[in-house]
């Protein structure tokens, strides 16, 4: 299995859809750790937070703001896993169900 490249363009998509799924966040932003990179949230209205690798981000909590429970989950995550990349998959998806962003 090829490994999934994040690039500074999927970087940038994935904070634009931060910026409109989870707008309780006022600093999102990534890190670098342990060769791999992380995406952080800070200064939630509640003083909650999150570290987690992107990819898991993408699985766990951008599918679940961008889907309903109407959509089959098993076929968005062999989508996830079988796309050329998955942001890019994701942001497609955004754009077609996110009037927010045009």
């Amino acid at each position: 299995m090829k490994a999934i490249e994040l690039t500074e363009d999927h970087k940038s998509k994935l904070l634009e859809m931060c910026k409109i799924l989870l707008p309780e966040y006022n600093k999102i932003w990534f890190e670098d750790y342990s060769y791999s990179e992380y995406i952080r949230g800070s200064e939630h209205k509640d003083g909650i937070g999150f570290f987690i690798h992107w990819f898991e981000f993408c699985c766990n909590i951008l599918v679940n703001k961008l889907f309903d429970n109407s959509f089959d989950f098993g076929k968005i995550y062999y989508e996830l896993l079988t796309s050329n990349n998955s942001v890019d998959y994701l942001y497609e998806e955004f754009k077609k169900n996110n009037k927010l962003c045009m």
